[in-house]
């Protein structure tokens, strides 16, 4: 019996949280010996080179591109008539529901990232509509927050619904502390403070950087590039310690978040973190700020493995850390308890619960 391809959708290749739960399911899904397929809308000349584009390379995509675009899809459609599609991000779904139900794709399975009014007004609407009218065959969210996110859209979108959350494949450093204080002007003398991600308004770096204010011997390291890097960079005052990294290779986040003794998140929103998750899979001590689907990452069943803060005001930040980075029972209790809650995230549960969709 000739397997059917599993077909993992997403809207372009940059490489972001969605692209990198993507080809974590993939790698596990291919391990478990099935025929999987990386495809995007449209590429991007630096995005991820394992996707394969449907509707060309466009570096600054425009709107009457996706005329072609929706074009070739409609031709990808005829050519390889896919039986399973699994999609992420708001207009890969769209796709995946439209196309899916005209060329009879039996699962058309749509998965969101992140909470639904995140999204732009019209996607939502088409999105609640599809839903409701049978283009999808199973909508997926990838934490608790995000499918309560959409509850309100009704009894026939809910039905639907299933929560599949993402995970996290254990790495193991490559470079020691000296070796990343040399190469990162790291003093080993101060305590590192690590926060990872996009420079943008959603991170709230802003807030971290304010606390550390008044905080002696630290050093905050922010990996990541971003729109706000420049106004980040003018908030840093003298007698601060701030290294910003710009965007360095995943293995080295890994061995940076090894040896930080605190690893920072204090975002807006989420879906569910990779970096967050990848933080605890490395016994890193965590402060969060207190949103849905970080508190689901770090408290299970009353037990916490990181520390949360319930507002975005500085002082509240500069106590979290003080009172963590000064008790090594905090730390060591976190740190162990993070590890033991990482293997909750295991790629292989997430392959199987899409496995088991799509055996439906």
């Amino acid at each position: 019996m000739t397997k059917q391809t599993i077909y993992l959708l997403i809207s372009h290749n940059d490489l972001g949280g969605a692209q990198k739960a993507q080809l974590k399911l993939a790698k596990t899904l291919s391990e478990k010996e099935r025929d999987v397929k990386l495809i995007c809308l449209y590429s991007k000349s630096e995005g991820v080179p394992e996707y394969e584009s449907i509707g060309g390379e466009y570096d600054k995509i425009k709107f009457y591109h996706y005329f072609l675009i929706f074009y070739k899809i409609f031709v990808f459609y005829i050519e390889k008539k896919p039986k399973i599609v699994i999609s992420f991000l708001p207009l890969a779904n769209l796709v995946n529901g439209f196309f899916g139900k005209i060329f009879s794709t039996k699962k058309r399975v749509i998965s969101h990232r992140n909470p639904i009014w995140t999204y732009n007004k019209l996607l939502i609407l088409i999105d609640k509509i599809f839903g409701s009218i049978g283009m999808y065959t199973h909508v997926v969210g990838n934490s608790k927050a995000v499918a309560e996110s959409y509850s309100q859209y009704g009894e026939k979108y809910n039905k639907i619904s299933h929560i599949i959350n993402n995970s996290v494949i254990k790495i193991q450093p490559k470079k020691d502390y000296g070796q990343l204080c040399e190469e990162y002007n790291i003093d080993p003398n101060k305590k590192i403070l690590l926060a990872v991600g996009r420079l943008s308004q959603q991170k709230r770096f802003d807030v971290i950087i304010k606390a550390i204010q008044g905080l002696e011997n630290v050093q905050l390291i922010i990996a990541g590039e971003g729109e706000l890097r420049d106004r980040l960079f003018s908030e840093v005052l003298s007698d601060m310690s701030v290294n910003f990294l710009g965007a360095i290779p995943h293995q080295e986040i890994i061995d940076l978040m090894y040896i930080c003794d605190l690893y920072l998140q204090p975002s807006e929103f989420e879906g569910q973190s990779n970096s967050l998750l990848e933080a605890i899979s490395c016994g890193a001590a965590v402060i969060s700020s207190n949103i849905p689907p970080q508190v689901e990452v770090l408290l299970d069943d009353g037990v916490r493995c990181g520390e949360i803060v319930n507002d975005f005001e500085p002082t509240s930040w500069n106590r979290a850390i003080y009172k963590v980075l000064n008790s090594e029972t905090i730390c060591h209790e976190f740190t162990e308890k993070a590890l033991s809650r990482s293997l909750f995230f295991s790629p292989e549960k997430t392959a199987d619960k899409y496995i088991a969709l799509v055996a439906k």
